[in-house]
């Protein structure tokens, strides 16, 4: 029989990207991890750091999630009640958390035009139609990483890591991180380590509730620990249940959206192994899932984007890839 590292390390080798971990955990077992790089760089033993990108959103719904158990938020609230400038007086928390507030701004239009944060407050506050309908966007997140800013008098940072990051012990995950011995961190910009590849995130400081997250894929297995365990004293169980149970089904019946997660429908074939599976994605390479029937969580964090831009084939082809890890995985 061959072993993880025979069957899922050519997989990883075939990303296109030059650095790739994977880490999966079922059960009680140990968490096993995998490691790839086409610079030879020996990771093994040590915390090496990627950015997240849109995983990042999968805390921000933490920290929301967090107030609403407080009842300093419900999900039912107009982002009017605290925002008197947002425009839009029909979207609630709820249509943020779900990608159903049809703010629908491509923020890649303002930052052509401007490098100035409060312009992008200004354009996210004033665009969109009626509420509704899904459409998958970071200014819903951005919102409402504002809105914990607002209600919490504090960065979203210091929030999270107070609440989430130490009660976790997730010791290596933070925004804007520094590179230090015993540490790397994957990916450079600009000839610096910790810099969020997301444009819109540079502009907002490098904190925001849609991107700019970097962590280790061992930080984020306590993240998805904590999910599995119905909330582990971070969350209520009742508020994990409604977050994983979704709102409603796509139109081609392939996920359901729930607060802050996708939760994949039943498929036969080469996918059925994903089915009831919640997880999240982001754009420089990361996937993160935990399948709570199976009771088994997978991380795979690479710096697919780096040094370049990718094609959409190139996606398409990432995605196949990332498929084809989790089920090899998840027959292990």
């Amino acid at each position: 029989m061959l072993t993880p590292r025979e069957t899922i390390g050519p997989l990883l080798a075939n990303m296109g990207a030059h650095h790739v971990h994977v880490a999966w955990r079922q059960g009680g077992m140990p968490a096993r991890h995998l490691s790839w790089s086409s610079k030879g760089i020996p990771f093994d033993g040590m915390p090496v750091l990627y950015d997240l990108a849109s995983l990042t959103k999968a805390f921000t719904a933490t920290a929301v999630l967090l107030l609403v158990d407080r009842g300093e938020l419900a999900l039912h609230d107009p982002v009017q009640r605290y925002f008197p400038d947002f425009q839009r007086g029909d979207v609630t928390v709820e249509h943020l958390l779900t990608h159903t507030s049809m703010l629908d701004l491509y923020l890649s239009h303002v930052r052509q035009r401007t490098s100035d944060p409060f312009e992008i407050r200004r354009h996210i506050f004033s665009a969109g139609k009626k509420a509704g309908d899904y459409f998958y966007q970071d200014p819903n997140m951005i919102v409402l990483g504002w809105l914990v800013e607002h209600i919490t008098g504090e960065d979203l940072e210091h929030f999270l890591t107070r609440e989430v990051f130490v009660p976790l012990s997730m010791q290596h995950t933070s925004f804007r991180p520094r590179q230090r011995e015993g540490l790397h961190i994957v990916e450079m910009r600009e000839g610096k380590r910790g810099i969020v590849h997301d444009e819109t995130a540079q502009m907002l400081g490098g904190i925001s509730g849609h991107a700019g997250l970097f962590s280790t894929t061992q930080d984020l297995l306590q993240f998805l620990r904590m999910w599995m365990e119905q909330g582990q004293g971070i969350l209520r169980h009742s508020t994990v249940k409604s977050a994983v149970s979704p709102r409603f089904w796509s139109s081609d019946g392939v996920f359901g959206q729930g607060l802050g997660w996708k939760k994949n429908a039943p498929k036969e074939g080469m996918d059925a192994f994903l089915s009831g599976a919640l997880m999240h994605g982001g754009f420089t390479g990361t996937f993160m899932l935990f399948h709570p029937e199976r009771q088994l969580e997978i991380v795979l964090l690479s710096d697919f984007v780096f040094p370049g831009e990718r094609t959409e084939a190139e996606r398409v082809q990432w995605w196949r890839q990332v498929r084809e890890i989790v089920k090899a995985v998840a027959c292990t």
